[in-house]
């Protein structure tokens, strides 16, 4: 959770951040976030964000990592664990992807793990 102080320090450079994302500036989005990352170690949104960013620039090994961080910040997150498990699965890291999977869906009801799941077994039964 952030506390109000700290989102006011972050919500313009985080909104501009967002804004050259969906503008298709990735590079330029990810310097703030980066710099955004630095600044404020411990809040989850700012991880995963950068994390996002990072997956669609090709970097995936700090795509991992920040999506890594993201899920440490924010357990609770399904969006930083889907994050995660895709870009470990494009990474080929299937063992670690399925630990992540596992990991939410034991204390969490997953729509999108459980969509997931069921596309899985249909390619599987191809």
């Amino acid at each position: 959770m952030i506390d109000e102080e700290s989102r006011k320090k972050i919500e313009q450079p985080f909104n501009e951040a967002l804004k050259l994302r969906s503008d298709g500036k990735l590079k330029t989005a990810y310097k703030i976030l980066s710099r955004l990352a630095k600044e404020n170690p411990t809040i989850g949104e700012i991880a995963f964000m950068t994390g996002s960013v990072c997956w669609e620039l090709g970097h995936l090994d700090e795509s991992i990592d920040r999506f890594r961080k993201a899920t440490v910040l924010s357990p609770d997150s399904e969006i930083a664990s889907i994050g995660l498990f895709h870009t470990l699965w494009e990474a080929e890291e299937y063992d670690a992807a399925f630990l992540e999977m596992k990991r939410f869906i034991s204390t969490h009801k997953s729509e999108k793990y459980r969509s997931l799941l069921k596309e899985m077994k249909q390619d599987l039964e191809m």
